[in-house]
């Protein structure tokens, strides 16, 4: 076996194994992409929630009133 052979052989075998780490990194970047889309639509949900709580909406609880105890 020449030694360019060998070299080219070396080559394709590091290529290979970088086309492998590439499908990797895309599935968890796919998967990761999925998570960060379900976390958002939580998030709004959440913040309609909040948003709807009747307390929060009419300004009562804000601290800007004396203690019913006054």
């Amino acid at each position: 076996m020449s030694e360019l052979q060998a070299r080219v052989e070396e080559l394709e075998i590091r290529l290979s194994f970088q086309e492998q780490l590439l499908d990797t990194l895309n599935q968890q970047l796919s998967q990761q992409q999925l998570t960060v889309l379900t976390l958002e639509k939580h998030i709004a949900q959440l913040l309609e929630a909040v948003r709807s709580m009747p307390a929060l909406a009419s300004g009562a609880g804000t601290g800007h009133e004396p203690p019913p105890h006054y």
